[in-house]
Order: C-alpha cells, then sequence, then structure tokens
C-alpha cells in the first residue's frame, strides 16, 4: 500500500499482524466527504479498496505472517434493520474474511484471525452467534473477566466469547 519499501529483517520469525483494516469505499461516496484530519481518511481516499486480496499482496512481501487480528474502522455497516444492530455488519463481513482464509484455499495465512472492535458501536450485552466458526472478537470497553474464569466455557458459542488471550 506504501510506495516505499523496507529491508526485510529475520524473514524467518513467525508474525501475527496486531492491526489491521479492511474496507471498500466507492469512489462517489469520497468525493462528497468533507475533509477530515484524521490520517487513514487520506488513506482511504488515495486507496479506496483495501479487500482480502490487497492484504494477501501485502502480507506476502517477505515476512513470515501466520495471522492477524482485524481493528475496526466502520466498513460494511448493514444498510438497514435497527441503528443498534448497524454495526454487526461489520463484524460479519470481518468474519466471513476469516472464513476464507482459515479455508487453506489462500494458503497457510490466517487473516482475521482475530477482530478487535469497540463496544460503542454496539449495543450493551451483544454477544454474537456466529457458531464455532467464528473468529475470537475482542472488545476495547469490557472490563476483562478475572483470571480463572475461561469465558469460552460458559453459555456463549466456542469462539465468539470477548475474552482477550
Amino acid at each position: 500500500m506504501t510506495a516505499t519499501r523496507e529491508a526485510i529483517l529475520e524473514a524467518e520469525l513467525p508474525i501475527v499482524d496486531p492491526h489491521h483494516h479492511l474496507w471498500d469505499r466507492p469512489t462517489e461516496i469520497l468525493k462528497d466527504l468533507p475533509p477530515s484530519d484524521h490520517g487513514f481518511m487520506d488513506i482511504i481516499k488515495r486507496v479506496p479498496r483495501y479487500l482480502l486480496d490487497e492484504l494477501l499482496a501485502d502480507l506476502r512481501s517477505g515476512h513470515d505472517v501466520r495471522a492477524t487480528v482485524y481493528l475496526e474502522c466502520g466498513a460494511m455497516y448493514r444498510a438497514d434493520g435497527p441503528e443498534v444492530l448497524r454495526a454487526v455488519g461489520e463484524i460479519e463481513f470481518v468474519n466471513g474474511v476469516a472464513a476464507m482464509t482459515a479455508s487453506g484455499l489462500y494458503g497457510p495465512v490466517r487473516a482475521c484471525a482475530g477482530i478487535a472492535i469497540s463496544t460503542v458501536a454496539l449495543p450493551v450485552n451483544f454477544s454474537p452467534d456466529f457458531g464455532d466458526h467464528c473468529a475470537p472478537i475482542v472488545t476495547s470497553a469490557r472490563p476483562r473477566p478475572p483470571p480463572d474464569i475461561d469465558l469460552r466455557k460458559l453459555s456463549a458459542p466456542p469462539r465468539s466469547s470477548t475474552q482477550v488471550r
């Protein structure tokens, strides 16, 4: 995504990329946005589409990236339905990308193996139920449980809890 390339250091070192985003913003929408002082908006205007293909190209730049953690960026909110649930569209979208790479069809990397999202965008006590194959969702506004409590063993479906690992 950037024009400058840095030398690859320790190419054999396995890495989990702890912070990336995915988005697709039609240029018609971008041209009508007001000016922003947030650097991410500058990136989106310069690169309006950054999805799995673009991420994989970056991940194959020479490092041994084994997995990634997606951080929310307001992508793919639901267009309709209850306002309070529209942000769930981003989780659904990213979980779909996680499922794509979990298939092994895109090589050994597991993109979006974790999803980090703030609870500000979600309803109180929201707990998604995407079944056993959901990427772990980490929220930044909920308190962590005591260390002796494993949320995965509670009533929520496996891997859909909000435990930080």
